[in-house]
């Protein structure tokens, strides 16, 4: 039996991802109506954390650690957890799952934009314009005609959905040199832990004090 090609497992590995990442939604919502954003960001730091490290201790890989990758690290989980998945909590207390799952789809408008301003071998072509100006026209079409009421709570939240896939698009960006010099499950490791560690103080600040977790079964 031949190995598959990396190529032949990208789009499998890709749909996995898309059915992880969307459902995420659906489960922040049910959380944030018990329990406040920046404890649903802790929470989902630190079970990341777990899963994560629990598959590196299983296959005995080892966190690298140099102390230049934990600074740039360091800038990629502030880039690409903590504010993005604080906005979409905080954006879920006031707009529908779905909304929040189709606003994120965006990041990958954001992820041409700033690779074509920041990496030389990314520039525009005629179809990515094409393809960045549909998908603009499709996010004025998603967020309706009450965009621009500001005062609005679910406009509020859809625009905070939006910011959050912009740090997703320039994290994406920022970690593709780290990628070609580590390896993937070590810099996971590395941004889900020092992300959680970052995320504690945030939530205390908000909450004043110890976050209580008292959840039902359903959450």
């Amino acid at each position: 039996m031949t190995e598959q090609s990396p190529a032949a497992r990208a789009l499998p590995a890709l749909l996995l991802v898309g059915v992880i990442w969307g459902s995420s939604f659906l489960f922040i919502e049910v959380l944030t109506e018990e329990t406040g954003a920046t404890e649903v960001v802790t929470g989902r730091l630190f079970f990341g954390m777990l899963a994560i490290g629990g598959y590196m201790l299983a296959t005995r890989q080892r966190v690298p650690l140099a102390p230049k990758l934990l600074a740039q690290v360091s800038v990629l989980a502030v880039l690409s957890n903590i504010i993005p998945f604080a906005l979409i909590s905080w954006a879920q207390e006031h707009i529908e799952s779905g909304t929040a799952a189709v606003l994120n789809a965006t990041m990958p408008v954001f992820t041409s934009v700033f690779a074509a301003a920041l990496l030389q071998e990314e520039r525009f072509t005629l179809p990515r314009v094409f393809g960045l100006v549909l998908a603009v026209c499709g996010v004025a079409v998603l967020t309706g005609d009450g965009v621009t009421d500001i005062t609005d709570s679910s406009v509020l939240g859809q625009l905070a959905v939006v910011l959050a896939a912009m740090c997703y698009g320039l994290g994406a960006v920022y970690s593709r040199n780290l990628l070609a010099t580590n390896e993937p499950i070590g810099l996971s490791i590395l941004q889900v832990t020092i992300a959680c560690i970052l995320s504690v103080p945030l939530m205390l600040a908000v909450t004043g004090g110890a976050p209580t977790y008292s959840l039902s079964a359903e959450a």
